[in-house]
């Protein structure tokens, strides 16, 4: 498919997205009346002034109205989460609580405990209508013994942790090098070829004897575990178990030591990319909008820059909307109006926004018509991916001190300990 023919497709899936969302939204409206509630929403330090502002305010009465309840704000420490749901859960308080923006972790310590609702059976007509895909496959990874216990609201800032890989298009085509845009037109863009051109532009430019230039600043070794299909842990038969021990995993941690040893590395840092010491950056969405300057409205780049997936692994069956470190919302396990008060949240913050509003910020933030498709794609066709159980059993962003053992033996000697871990906290 030529350039212009896949940029009008890409408009077109924009498009239909869109009118698809707005279109169910419309069909899909329900009544419910809360008699009068109070309904207290959780939430934390700068949250609580969003939640204050004058355009959500209006939002906030007219959510009232339809209904028929009191919206309240209880503020809550970000370190204080479980202790303060589970608190107001015991003494009784929580029946018409909102947990709003929590973290997985958080999730993962309140589900282990029971504290939260299971929300398969009472999720509201209006939210599984208009849920987007990739919600639904993050949503999917906080599923134990069969129940779902999160939803991505319009408001989650799950897009704004995706990864990618964003390149200097200048330094790439002064040094002839295979643009990794078209690599991954041609489904070509992975951990090889991604290692041939980060190895090609680790450079002593001066040839003062130390390198001036590398290929990449760094990648969290979660990033590339996910983007092998790997994960830390997986459910299986009901069970969360210790899979660190599988091939993705193995191959996803042989390959970041292959990396490190070829040098490539300079260390995380935006800085360096603007500077051109790295010819290619591991980058989140937000960084996006760190790098415009919202004054002028021009980047903070001197240089054309594209933006690619974070490359594919040998294990892999597609690039991956990989994303760590985002917010969730449930409810506490007593919840007596489940349904009603997650079609509440939907009102405030529509599921489909996720997707709508990030279409918008896609258009303001990509560098180029290329980088717009990917940031497209990766929210329309790539499927959605994280591990919210990694930190439990894994070391910093999801490495492990293994000594002088390979991989694989490493892994197999710990997974005993690892699963002692995640059986108490699951009470297996």
């Amino acid at each position: 498919m030529n350039r212009a023919l896949r940029f009008r497709v890409c408009i077109s899936v924009v498009l239909a997205v869109c009118l698809c969302l707005t279109l169910f939204g419309v069909a899909s409206a329900q009544s419910y009346n809360l008699g009068g509630k109070t309904v207290t929403f959780l939430l934390h330090g700068g949250l609580v002034t969003l939640f204050n502002t004058p355009e959500m305010m209006d939002k906030r009465l007219q959510v009232e109205k339809d209904f028929n309840c009191k919206i309240e704000v209880l503020e809550v420490q970000w370190d204080q989460y479980p202790n303060t749901i589970t608190r107001r859960l015991m003494s009784g308080e929580s029946a018409y609580d909102v947990i709003s923006h929590i973290g997985s972790g958080d999730i993962v310590t309140l589900m282990s405990q029971g504290a939260l609702m299971p929300l398969d059976n009472v999720l509201p007509e209006v939210y599984r209508n208009n849920v987007p895909s990739l919600s639904k496959d993050l949503m999917e990874s906080l599923r134990y013994k069969g129940n779902l216990y999160a939803f991505v609201t319009g408001s989650s800032s799950a897009i704004d942790m995706m990864e990618y890989v964003a390149y200097n298009k200048e330094i790439f085509e002064s040094m002839a090098l295979p643009d990794p845009y078209e690599l991954y037109l041609n489904d070509e863009w992975t951990w090889d070829t991604f290692t041939d051109i980060a190895k090609r532009l680790t450079v002593d430019i001066d040839n003062d004897g130390a390198i001036d230039q590398w290929g990449f600043d760094i990648f969290p070794t979660i990033s590339v575990v996910l983007s092998n299909d790997g994960r830390y842990v997986r459910s299986i038969d009901g069970k969360m178990t210790f899979t660190a021990d599988e091939k993705n995993v193995v191959e996803a941690l042989n390959q970041m030591d292959a990396w490190w040893q070829a040098g490539i590395f300079r260390g995380y840092g935006p800085d360096a990319f603007v500077a051109g010491k790295t010819g290619m950056f591991y980058m989140n969405h937000y960084v996006l909008r760190d790098l415009l300057n919202p004054a002028t409205g021009a980047w903070d780049v001197d240089f054309d820059f594209g933006i690619v997936p974070v490359p594919k692994g040998p294990s892999a069956t597609g690039y991956r909307g990989a994303a760590m470190g985002f917010n969730y919302a449930c409810l506490p396990a007593n919840s007596a109006e489940p349904e009603a008060l997650i079609a509440l949240v939907n009102a405030l913050y529509p599921c489909e926004q996720l997707i709508e509003g990030t279409m918008e910020s896609f258009r303001q933030w990509a560098p180029n018509r290329e980088s717009y498709e990917v940031l497209v794609d990766s929210i329309t066709k790539w499927e959605g991916a994280t591990d919210p159980y990694f930190g439990r059993v894994a070391d910093g962003w999801g490495g492990f001190q293994r000594g002088d053992k390979d991989w694989s033996s490493f892994l197999a000697s710990i997974k005993p300990e690892k699963q002692a871990i995640l059986d108490d906290i699951f009470g297996e």
